[in-house]
């Protein structure tokens, strides 16, 4: 139902209008109290907020074109209908100009205003309409980004995420994508109960506080929480990371009172998703460097100094390397010698210990038994050593990202790359790929 507020300064024609309304739209429209002047209109209009306004445009006080400069002004959707006895035309002209949608010429024939005012209404009526198909589109597209969003944050933690998935994501974001940068909150506690919901709620609130100032998308994954922070134009890297410590020291501020302190680590900027993968790693390098704040931002390995590693992770780089440690494939028994062989070339591929010892002719239980008693390892053990010395290879020798080098190196899930890298080395994959290509290794050589 629509409310109509007629305006005229004429008693009688204001009921004659009313009349005829109520006689021809009664389930339509609703009549609000009319006014008899342009301040009483526009009293009228603030207080009611009509939907339709059939107004005389010759009125004491403010005539109608006045208060249609003001209507108009505060209220840009409300549909004037002007009324008049003049016949002077360039009159009408101007009130159109000013937003005026038509026009009746008193006197008002019923057969004429019927006409005129059913097409006001379903004017008013597709407008409100499409008014709220608008709204209902806003909110189902937030809806859907909300959930594409985690979706996608939630594949790309658990290591599965996918250029569909996240080309899907951008599609639902409201400007152009200029790259998305990692944040990583973690939070300590003193072992009371409900902690876990407090973090969900946590997450909530941060994810609140940024999106005023740009996209994201917030989710708790375990002890910590994640966000992707969608940088809302094209950034150098200086004005990004000012960018950043500025929503760093924001959501700080705000937080400062909460009841458990909260440790907050950036990536660098990635575009692809290989690159945005990459950042968490990142992440976690950069809360793991002990600084006093708690605001982290990745240092590029590139521009450390190499002595930053341990002296024994650098040199259990090299024993990896050089395969220090493992007897030769040619002063194994026979069986183990086939299966080692066999490893080395197929490595990239998932292999099973019933697979190798299918090859070398033997029994699973057997083999098992050959690796613990020649290698002083297990069968998993063997193939690790073996995927990550050729993981390493490849970052010293190319320009592979990350996750090409996970796949070539029989890893499909490349966040679990990244977990057995880090156990089996000591360091993490970024930090030693910047190593290895630096020339690190010759420094290596050198101790002992």
């Amino acid at each position: 139902m629509f409310q109509v507020l007629v305006a005229d300064d004429e008693e009688i024609e204001i009921r004659a209008l009313e009349m005829m309304i109520r006689h021809d739209f009664p389930e339509e429209v609703e009549i609000v109290p009319g006014a008899k002047n342009g301040l009483e209109l526009i009293a009228g209009i603030q207080k009611y907020q009509p939907d339709i306004v059939i107004a005389d445009i010759n009125m004491p006080g403010m005539n109608g074109i006045e208060a249609l400069e003001l209507i108009r002004a505060k209220y840009p959707r409300m549909k004037i209908l002007i009324s008049t006895a003049y016949s002077d035309f360039d009159y009408i002209r101007r009130a159109l100009k000013l937003g005026a949608v038509d026009y009746l010429l008193k006197p008002v024939d019923r057969e004429t205003f019927q006409k005129t005012f059913s097409a006001l209404l379903a004017r008013t009526g597709q407008e409100r309409f499409e008014e709220d198909a608008e709204r209902k589109i806003r909110r189902d597209v937030g809806e859907m980004q909300s959930i594409a969003g985690n979706e996608f944050l939630s594949s790309m933690l658990l290591g599965d995420v996918t250029e569909n998935s996240f080309n899907h994501y951008l599609r639902s974001l409201p400007h152009p994508y200029h790259g998305t940068v990692v944040m990583m909150v973690q939070t300590s506690h003193d072992g009371t109960g409900g902690f876990s919901n407090m973090r969900k709620g946590l997450q909530k609130t941060i994810s609140g506080i940024l999106s005023q100032y740009c996209s994201v998308i917030g989710k708790s994954y375990r002890n910590d929480l994640y966000f992707l922070i969608f940088l809302p134009d094209e950034m150098d890297d200086a004005r990004w990371l000012r960018y950043l410590k500025d929503l760093a020291e924001l959501v700080s501020k705000k937080l400062k009172d909460y009841p458990v302190r909260l440790e907050f680590s950036f990536s660098r900027k990635g575009k692809t998703v290989q690159e945005i993968e990459l950042c968490l790693e990142e992440c976690r390098l950069a809360l793991s460097q002990q600084e006093p704040e708690n605001l982290h931002f990745y240092r590029d390995p590139e521009n450390r100094d190499s002595e930053e590693l341990p002296v024994e992770t650098r040199q259990h780089i090299q024993a990896i390397l050089k395969n220090e440690g493992k007897d030769e494939p040619e002063k194994l028994s026979g069986h183990l010698q086939q299966a080692i062989l066999y490893m080395r070339q197929n490595y990239a591929q998932d292999l099973s210990l019933e697979d190798v010892a299918a090859q070398a002719d033997i029994s699973s239980f057997y083999l098992s038994r050959l690796f613990r008693q020649e290698l002083r390892c297990t069968f998993v053990e063997e193939l690790t050593q073996i995927r990550i010395r050729q993981a390493m290879q490849l970052m010293k020798q190319s320009r592979l990202s990350m996750r090409e080098i996970a796949v070539l190196t029989g890893y499909r899930n490349v966040t679990y790359f990244y977990k057995v890298f880090r156990k089996s080395v000591g360091a993490g994959a970024g930090e030693v790929r910047e190593l290895l290509r630096s020339g690190m290794e010759n420094k290596m050589g050198s101790i002992g």
